[in-house]
Formats: C-alpha cells, structure tokens, sequence
C-alpha cells in the first residue's frame, strides 16, 4: 500500500468510528451528516495527496492539507454545536442518551463560546 492508500485507510477507519458514536449519540440525523461531509472530506484529501504524491511534492505535515483537515473537523464540530438545541428538542423520544450527552458538550463548550 502506498502512503495515500494508507492515509485513505486511516481517515476512513478514523471516520468510521466517529460515525459510530455520531449514531449512538445523536442518531440517523448526525450519521447522515458525518458520512456526508467526513467521506466526502477523506476522497477530496486522499485525491489531493495522489496529486501531490504524483508530482513529487508530498510531505506528511503539507500545511495545506493540515489547514483542510482542521477545516472539516471544525465543520463537523460547528454542526454539532449549532445543532445541539434542535437535537435535544428533537431527540429525546427516540434516543435515550442524547439529552445527557449534550447537556456534557454544552457544558464543554460554554466557556469557549462566550470568549
């Protein structure tokens, strides 16, 4: 496997689990989400480093695929934020944990929210 096969690896093992605890914790809604940007972000880079790879000009800290990948992670963060008052209005009825689990995650980022 070259580098890019496993860089590809990684980012969808990576995704795959974070899909998983998306689906335990928020349900279908947040695994739609994270599949549909997540998989997207991983083909979009994994093509990005083929490129780069193909002209010789590959490293494994490129600032600019750090800078995308920082992007899309703040991309699914933002989501989860802006959306936690429609989820916990929304999904107590079909998923058990989600009002626990974001009563947590508002507490966590309260403090960076009024900065």
């Amino acid at each position: 496997m070259t580098p890019v096969h496993v860089s590809s690896f990684i980012g969808t093992m990576t995704l795959s689990f974070v899909g998983v605890l998306a689906y335990r914790w928020f349900g279908p809604v947040a695994l739609v989400v994270v599949a549909g940007i997540g998989l997207s972000a991983v083909l979009a880079f994994s093509a990005y480093r083929f490129d780069l790879k193909k002209r010789h000009k590959v490293s494994n800290f490129d600032p600019s695929f750090l800078i995308g990948c920082l992007i899309c992670g703040g991309i699914f963060f933002a989501f989860v934020f802006i959306q936690s008052r429609w989820l916990r209005e929304h999904t107590k009825d079909w998923v058990p944990c989600a009002a626990e689990v974001l009563d947590r995650l508002n507490a966590v980022t309260a403090p960076i929210a009024t900065c």
